[in-house]
């Protein structure tokens, strides 16, 4: 007898939790999203800037990893905010994904998406004085 497919709404059973969040770290673009939303939150288009890629394909990265409950998101006014989940000791997997999350952080940005990132925070420093 087969199992029917968990709805897309329904919140992932704890033994799937450790996989949605293996499978959304299995692409090189979500691991360098997971760096960045480490160091502070960012919107959709300033990642987009920092990676040099479209607002459709960030909010897709994006997805995978909030349904992973790796990525919280906060909506402030007409704009939403991401940064990385807080660690749960009691998240299926967690010492696994703190390791490979503490990898991650180990690694410097690529020269371009330093750049990047620094005229993202030049910007809201702009935007912040005027």
């Amino acid at each position: 007898m087969s199992r029917s497919p968990r709805p897309s709404s329904a919140p992932p059973a704890r033994d799937d939790l450790l996989l949605l969040a293996l499978r959304a770290c299995a692409d090189p673009v979500r691991l360098t999203i997971l760096r960045l939303l480490a160091r502070d939150a960012f919107g959709v288009q300033e990642l987009g800037a920092v990676l040099d890629l479209g607002q459709a394909t960030v909010s897709h990265h994006l997805k995978q990893l909030v349904e992973a409950e790796l990525v919280t998101a906060r909506r402030d006014g007409t704009h939403v905010f991401y940064r990385r989940a807080l660690p749960r000791p009691e998240r299926p997997g967690a010492a696994t994904l703190a390791a490979l999350l503490a990898e991650l952080d180990a690694q410097a940005l690529a020269p371009a998406q330093r750049s990047a990132l620094d005229a993202v925070f030049e910007e809201r420093a702009r935007r912040s004085r005027a």
